[in-house]
């Protein structure tokens, strides 16, 4: 049997694991990258790829 436990880091699979009451037990939600957020969810995006991890990093106190 192949272990998998690496794929719980993989942006794509803890997508899709997070589940509805995961999700609605948040107290803060963010869209990483695109134009727009739903209501309730913060956008961190910016103009390229480099702006977007910025404002991560900025959201994350980083930087």
């Amino acid at each position: 049997m192949q272990d998998l436990t690496h794929i719980q880091f993989c942006t794509a699979t803890c997508r899709c694991t997070a589940t509805a009451d995961l999700l609605s037990s948040a107290t803060t939600k963010y869209q990483v990258g695109g134009a727009s957020a739903p209501a309730g969810v913060t956008l961190l995006a910016g103009a390229d790829r480099f702006a977007t991890m910025k404002a991560v990093l900025k959201s994350l106190g980083a930087i």
